[in-house]
């Protein structure tokens, strides 16, 4: 028999909580942090912390600020303050709001002697996060090599970043083995992040078909297959890394395999520019190997679409699609 909502309200604990939030479920985690009615103070302050770090990853960070501006918090509880100042600064990094965001992390490395090494570590992250995103790369990269593989997903997490600065550095085979080595990393970890775990695959994938690096594929393809693409938040991976498996099935030889992968992506577009970019994809394909209706069909429907985001006002942030749609008709 099914529980009533009051009884499964007072059956969720702090060890469930806690549970879906290392196992990487962050939908659920937020869900039990919701339904808590734990009634100790610190409890209270547990959940609110497990709810900010749950909603970050999910792209909430509006969200994540409100829920920790709720929270009552002293310096005298180290770790937890210096944890919520971390996660506030890191919410203001991923709304854009990179110099206020590093402020307030920096203010929190200040005080962080002490605190746990795992919250050190975690600090230094979001710290190298924020230089990044500010293209400091020169700062970004001390911080990451300082994470101990002890950190376990905090540690598969730097190595991911540490692939995204080589790349923009355009060390491009140091970008293979740092994501090569988040996913090793991953495999290994106690805790765990999809997030962490798509991009790096995503990472990995788009190097793949570019420098080309084929003999990475067959193992790219056959993480792909395994991980779980159902759970919400990772449609936009799910897409660009179908986009890179077209190319890298192309260059491959395999034009139905390289086919398939790029009508996935028009499918499973999370926006109605990216189904554009995918139609591009599917006309240059057929258009190469002679297929002039497929790529007639295409190369009308593909401009009709981009006329359509046009007139609504849907490119305002989709600056590089007329280049790519350009690309196609030249």
């Amino acid at each position: 028999m099914p529980l009533s909502r009051k009884e499964a309200n007072e059956r969720i604990t702090l060890s469930a909580i806690r549970d879906a939030y290392f196992r990487g479920d962050f939908e659920a985690s937020v869900d039990l942090c919701d339904a808590f009615r734990g009634r100790a103070d610190a409890d209270s302050l547990e959940v609110g912390l497990l709810r900010a770090r749950s909603l970050l990853p999910l792209n909430r960070p509006e969200s994540a600020l409100e829920t920790l501006r709720g929270l009552r918090l002293t310096e005298r509880s180290r770790d937890e303050y210096i944890t919520a100042q971390m996660l506030i600064g890191a919410a203001f990094v991923a709304l854009g709001q990179h110099d206020h965001g590093l402020k307030i992390l920096r203010a929190a490395q200040s005080i962080s002697e002490g605190a746990h090494r795992t919250v050190r570590d975690e600090l230094l992250v979001n710290l190298a996060i924020a230089y990044y995103r500010k293209k400091e790369y020169s700062r970004a990269q001390p911080l990451l090599d300082a994470i101990r593989p002890e950190s376990d997903i905090i540690y598969a997490r730097a190595l991911e970043y540490s692939g995204w600065l080589a790349w923009a550095r355009n060390d491009f085979d140091g970008a293979v083995d740092r994501f090569t080595e988040s996913l090793r990393c991953i495999d290994a970890c106690r805790h765990y992040d999809r997030f962490v775990e798509a991009k790096s695959l995503y990472g990995l994938a788009f190097l793949c078909g570019e420098l080309p690096r084929l003999d990475l594929w067959p193992a790219i393809s056959a993480r792909i297959s395994r991980f779980d693409w159902s759970v919400s938040g990772v449609a936009v991976w799910r897409y660009w890394l179908a986009i890179e498996a077209s190319f890298a099935t192309e260059l491959l030889g395999d034009r139905a395999e390289s086919a398939r992968w790029a009508s996935l992506a028009e499918s499973t577009a999370p926006s109605p520019s990216c189904a554009v970019v995918a139609l591009c994809r599917l006309a240059a394909l057929f258009g190469r190997y002679g297929e002039g209706g497929a790529h007639a069909y295409l190369f009308d429907k593909a401009p009709r679409s981009y006329e359509d985001l046009a007139r609504g006002g849907g490119l305002r942030d989709e600056l590089p699609l007329p280049l790519q749609l350009a690309e196609e008709v030249a």
